[in-house]
């Protein structure tokens, strides 16, 4: 039967003096003093009573510094309640021949072209000249003065540009023209119009470019990223089109959302990369028309992965030894309302490593509950000065409560992850000062406006925060 929750708690019950202190509990599960780590071995056997429930989660109450007004409200939110699995996984290089799969399903059997015109001697013999021409002092000082620093700057500038194609013409051929994709793997050094080989890290990074020909209408590029550092991972196949198809005035109807979301299933099967479902499919608006966007994720023993915010190349470079170094896995793909691609990416694919434990005791919902509470409580005004500079008071409202798996740093592990039991909940805020809602809406690679603001995702093994924004 399904239950209905309630819970509007007074201030007393909840504890929530201006002096109430932090929780004891460490908010990231790798930094939990082993906690988490002993409730791998926890099984839930189906005889503790923790079952599945299909509520209406409705609670309102109050932050500790009183700014902060939290409302949820998900109608029909379902916690399952038994068992969930916890799976070892580590980053998963894109190989040629996950290349050449992936480009053969998205561009159709096209030939796809080394990225860039390749020039013939002669054509790289005019640009040497004009570079000489433009390393004069006259033509410097023209362009960049008076101030010698930038000048200098300039010179620099335009120096380096010389020798990269003083380099290349070593190696030209007398015809130049177009060549057919390699499928080699280069130093990311390969494809830049400067010389940056000598740049160590960055020439880490390994890339394969390139492009098609005329398709329907529309040419693409194809672009192909590894790299595994210390510093940061990256794994992506990213596609684009050059010159946009026309997307349409009208909004897509429901049949065509339907077959469009039929094509990325079938795309994604074709790819050969894992089990993975359509997370969201929506309209999006650009200027004027409209565009289909589709988010897709991986699925690991029967559960899917929940949709994390990309994380930043700051946030991926962070020197906290907890922080993650790699993105979270996902698909994005645009398409017009008619189902021709605009762009794709296929983001940090996770090679299963071992499942630690396919049944994998979680929270019952009132610990669950209390946890939500207690945490959202706990926090005040400065959480959102990024998002608003006053200091007056805000409503979060939480309208979305996901559960599935979100990865996490194992303890004393820095190269593998662990897929944890998680709940997600975002929502979108009411700035009382300006009057006016905020619903951010995270960006997966490709659709913008799919998802709301994440407000705090909870690992429901232990209880703790799971901090992606920071990556942890």
């Amino acid at each position: 039967m399904k239950k209905t929750v309630i819970l509007l708690l007074a201030f007393s019950i909840l504890l929530l003096s201006a002096c109430q202190a932090a929780p004891d509990d460490p908010v990231v599960p790798s930094k939990n003093d082993g906690r988490f780590e002993d409730a791998l071995n926890t099984e839930n056997d189906g005889g503790g009573g923790n079952t599945a429930e299909t509520v209406d989660y409705v609670q309102t109450f109050t932050s500790t510094d009183g700014k902060i007004t939290y409302n949820i409200n998900v109608p029909g939110f379902a916690y399952p309640g038994e068992a969930m699995p916890v799976v070892q996984v580590t980053p998963s290089e894109i190989t040629i021949e996950d290349a050449q799969r992936i480009a053969s399903v998205l561009f159709g059997g096209a030939t796809l072209y080394e990225y860039g015109e390749v020039l013939s001697k002669a054509e790289i013999e005019e640009q040497i000249a004009l570079l000489q021409a433009a390393l004069t002092d006259e033509a410097l000082y023209a362009d960049y003065g008076p101030s010698k620093e930038d000048i200098e700057l300039g010179r620099q500038a335009r120096q380096a540009q010389l020798d990269y194609y003083l380099q290349l013409y070593e190696t030209a051929s007398e015809s130049g023209g177009r060549q057919e994709c390699q499928w080699t793997f280069f130093p990311a050094s390969h494809y830049d119009s400067w010389d940056s080989s000598g740049d160590e890290s960055y020439n880490k990074t390994l890339r394969l470019r390139a492009v098609t020909d005329n398709i329907n209408g529309t040419s693409y590029n194809y672009f192909i990223s590894n790299r595994d550092e210390t510093d940061f991972r990256t794994h992506t196949a990213e596609a684009w089109a050059d010159n946009w198809p026309i997307i349409g005035t009208k909004e897509p109807t429901a049949e065509q959302l339907e077959a469009v979301s039929d094509k990325v299933r079938e795309m994604i099967g074709q790819m050969d990369i894992g089990q993975w479902e359509i997370d969201k499919i929506c309209s999006v608006t650009y200027g004027e028309g409209y565009m289909i966007g589709v988010s897709a994720v991986p699925v690991y023993e029967g559960w899917a992965v929940t949709h994390q915010n990309g994380l930043s190349g700051d946030d991926l470079k962070s020197g906290d030894i907890y922080a993650s170094n790699y993105n979270y896995p996902k698909i994005g793909f645009y398409f017009t309302v008619d189902g021709t691609l605009i762009s794709f990416q296929y983001d940090s694919p996770l090679c299963v490593v071992d499942v630690v434990n396919e049944r994998t005791a979680i929270l019952s919902l009132d610990e669950l509950q209390e946890r939500i509470t207690r945490q959202l409580s706990l926090t005040d005004i400065s959480a959102y000065v990024q998002i608003f500079k006053g200091d007056g008071s805000i409503n979060v409202e939480v309208s979305e409560m996901v559960v599935g798996l979100t990865r996490v740093r194992i303890k004393d592990n820095a190269e593998d992850f662990y897929l944890v039991p998680s709940i997600t909940l975002r929502g979108s805020y009411l700035d009382h000062s300006a009057d006016e809602w905020y619903v951010p809406g995270s960006y997966d690679g490709n659709n913008r406006e799919a998802y709301g603001d994440t407000v705090l995702v909870l690992n429901l093994v232990d209880g703790s925060v799971i901090n992606v924004e920071n990556g942890y």
